[in-house]
């Protein structure tokens, strides 16, 4: 009989070993346990009713068939496939066919500063109750000339200057380059315009957080400065430490566990012989699932939910059914989302970085929208949706909510999960008839991938554009806007022409074998003109993704 060995850190490994179970019904599964059970340890000591609680907790998992037990210390024999548990009855064998390991990601502070009383690694491990120590330094920024730092990249990061904000404070946000960013940088820079005054950025896209020069006080117990190599220092309050995120695990020990270059576990050839999984936010995707020629980013929400469903279906052994290629969980890992009062982000799947960079033919589709907000201005809704042109299916979705209506958001970003989970092709997205104007920025967003793929017209992000703007490329910007909205802000180097009048002055004031990039207030416009330009056989066209509105950075007046 099939014997599944499941090794928990938390709540995570128990849905996992659950779900495994559902897919296997005939297979003999054992879970086990850290010693005192997880997220139910309380203050204190146990006493015997504890003990007591703690078996029905046992019986509570026998009805599914699963044998649930802790251990304090767990030795493996890889090679033997077995592993030899010692808990307070004793030291016990179990031999295994499969055994699946979760191994959460945590920050690793620099040695230097983990015994520093202002410095504190984030995500904390209780969000609601943060430690009183991080209140203090908080309370402490009061000080003259004294900032709050957050260190780090992508979400975790992004979380933590939210959470200084909505304590009424100010951040200094170093944005060190060592994790994959997760947030496509033009929502990122929407939301560091809404955010204000109230943060600080300092891009350091080259420079990792352990590089950061930290000066302590005579005692060595407080971080004093804090600057970037070279660069000017800044007096700290407090101190939050998001990255680098790296897997903590016991195995780590054994030939083949490695890490990446992202600090996730990754098993090599060697070791995904011994029929060796890991799960959880500590955890890569094997590299063999990499090579296959379709791609598919299973997502759901909840990036501990989704990172169980992803193991027990790599253990399953369950395959794409659509056109043979294999189950790709990777996107899985990081679904989730960050919520504050006046701002909703999610982000699932792929970035358009990580499909371009496993060689898919990726693009991007922006599309935004105003909601009428009773409470305060309206609400700008944002989706992102990043899908292959080889398989014509969405493989990853980011949507923003700057505004209140986060509940508008919250329902995009489920329709947007289902679709990557079922793997829906574009052509389908484009022809749902969607009810309501949220539902149909879904479609809206399929068809801009579409006319990408299947026109000459590229897209544009405002960083690329700037980038290539900086590199000294060559190219035509035109402005369609009408003329008002043309005197309140324009692109650097725009000329504008109103659509009304393009027929009658294209031929004189546009350069004919120039680059051209045409700009709107959403994008919908300048995609459809560059779309009827490449019809009548110009090329080298693009449209400025997301359009004037979604422009987050200074304007020429």
């Amino acid at each position: 009989m099939r014997r599944i060995v499941v090794i928990a850190a938390g709540m995570p490994g128990i849905s996992c070993a659950a779900r495994i179970k559902h897919l296997l019904p005939d297979c003999e599964l054992n879970l086990v346990l850290p010693a005192p059970l997880p997220d139910q340890e309380p203050e204190g000591d146990r006493s015997n009713g504890d003990k007591a609680t703690e078996q029905s907790d046992y019986e509570a998992l026998r009805p599914y068939g699963i044998s649930a037990m802790e251990a304090r210390d767990i030795m493996p024999d890889l090679p033997q496939r077995e592993i030899t548990l010692s808990a307070d009855r004793g030291r016990l064998t179990i031999r295994y066919t499969d055994l699946v390991v979760e191994a959460p990601a945590a920050v690793r502070l620099p040695h230097a500063l983990q015994r520093v009383e202002n410095v504190f690694a984030w995500p904390l491990p209780e969000r609601n109750a943060p430690a009183a120590a991080l209140h203090a330094a908080l309370l402490a920024s009061g000080e003259k000339n004294r900032a709050v730092i957050v260190t780090g990249n992508g979400l975790p990061a992004l979380e933590a200057v939210c959470f200084v904000r909505q304590a009424g404070l100010k951040a200094l946000w170093l944005r060190t380059g060592e994790n994959a960013p997760d947030v496509e940088p033009h929502l990122l820079a929407l939301i560091l315009k809404r955010l204000g005054r109230d943060v600080a950025c300092i891009p350091l896209p080259g420079v990792a957080s352990g590089q950061l020069v930290c000066s302590l006080d005579g005692a060595g117990r407080r971080l004093e400065r804090i600057s970037p190599p070279g660069g000017d220092p800044a007096d700290v309050s407090a101190c939050l430490w998001t990255a680098p995120l790296m897997a903590r695990h016991p195995l780590l020990r054994e030939d083949g566990v490695t890490l990446d270059a992202f600090g996730r576990i990754d098993t090599v050839a060697e070791a995904a012989g011994l029929n060796l999984r890991f799960i959880g936010s500590g955890a890569a995707v094997p590299p063999a699932l990499l090579a296959g020629g379709a791609v598919r980013a299973p997502v759901y929400p909840g990036g501990d939910e989704a990172a169980a469903l992803s193991a027990a279906l790599a253990v399953a052994g369950l395959r794409d059914s659509g056109d043979g290629g294999p189950f790709l969980p990777q996107g899985a890992l990081r679904a989730r989302a960050l919520r504050s009062p006046d701002m909703f982000l999610a982000c699932g799947g792929f970035t358009l970085a990580e499909a371009q960079a496993l060689g898919r033919n990726a693009e991007q589709a922006v599309v935004s929208l105003f909601l009428p907000d009773s409470q305060a201005e309206a609400s700008r809704l944002v989706l992102a949706l990043i899908g292959d042109g080889k398989s014509r299916a969405p493989l990853g979705a980011q949507v923003l909510c700057l505004g209140r209506d986060s509940a508008a958001a919250e329902g995009l970003f489920a329709m947007a999960l289902a679709a990557l989970a079922d793997g829906t092709r574009i052509e389908t997205l484009m022809q749902r008839a969607w009810s309501g104007l949220p539902a149909g920025m879904l479609g809206n967003a399929a068809g801009v991938l579409a006319d990408k793929w299947d026109t000459v017209v590229q897209g544009i992000t405002p960083d690329e554009f700037l980038a290539s703007r900086h590199a000294g490329a060559e190219f035509f910007t035109l402005d369609l806007r009408a003329r008002a909205q043309w005197a309140g802000g324009c692109l650097p180097d725009a000329y504008n022409i109103p659509l009304p009048q393009l027929k009658k002055r294209l031929q004189d004031e546009v350069p004919r074998f120039t680059p051209l990039v045409l700009v709107c207030a959403t994008g919908d416009e300048a995609r459809a003109t560059a779309v009827g330009l490449a019809a009548m056989g110009a090329t080298d066209l693009y449209a400025l993704d997301g359009g004037m509105d979604l422009w987050p950075y200074s304007l020429n007046q």
